[in-house]
Protein backbone atom coordinates (compact mmCIF):
# COMPACT_ATOMS: atom_id res chain seq x y z
CA UNK A 1 0.00 0.00 0.00
CA UNK A 2 3.00 2.34 0.74
CA UNK A 3 4.62 1.50 -2.62
CA UNK A 4 1.40 1.85 -4.04
CA UNK A 5 0.82 5.90 -1.92
CA UNK A 6 4.63 6.38 -3.51
CA UNK A 7 3.87 5.63 -6.90
CA UNK A 8 0.30 8.23 -6.50
CA UNK A 9 2.55 10.88 -5.44
CA UNK A 10 5.20 10.74 -7.41
CA UNK A 11 2.46 10.87 -10.80
CA UNK A 12 0.57 13.58 -9.19
CA UNK A 13 4.02 15.91 -8.93
CA UNK A 14 4.98 15.08 -12.18
CA UNK A 15 1.30 16.18 -13.27
CA UNK A 16 1.67 19.62 -11.32
CA UNK A 17 4.65 20.09 -12.28
CA UNK A 18 3.99 19.50 -16.59
CA UNK A 19 1.09 22.04 -15.29
CA UNK A 20 2.95 24.55 -13.74
CA UNK A 21 5.98 24.31 -17.05
CA UNK A 22 2.35 24.34 -19.02
CA UNK A 23 1.37 27.68 -17.50
CA UNK A 24 4.54 29.39 -17.41
CA UNK A 25 4.56 28.87 -21.19
CA UNK A 26 1.01 30.43 -21.99
CA UNK A 27 1.54 32.82 -19.71
CA UNK A 28 4.42 34.32 -21.36
CA UNK A 29 2.70 34.05 -24.94
CA UNK A 30 0.14 36.05 -23.62
CA UNK A 31 2.46 38.57 -22.38
CA UNK A 32 3.94 38.79 -25.69
CA UNK A 33 0.64 38.85 -27.38
CA UNK A 34 -0.60 41.71 -25.26
CA UNK A 35 3.02 43.49 -25.47
CA UNK A 36 2.39 43.99 -29.65
CA UNK A 37 -1.32 43.36 -29.46
CA UNK A 38 -3.00 45.65 -32.21
CA UNK A 39 -4.86 48.87 -29.59
CA UNK A 40 -7.65 48.74 -32.05
CA UNK A 41 -8.50 45.25 -33.00
CA UNK A 42 -8.31 44.64 -29.20
CA UNK A 43 -11.76 46.74 -28.94
CA UNK A 44 -13.46 44.65 -31.47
Amino acid sequence: MKELLSILADIFGGAMEHIDYSMSQLLERYRIVKLYADPVSALF
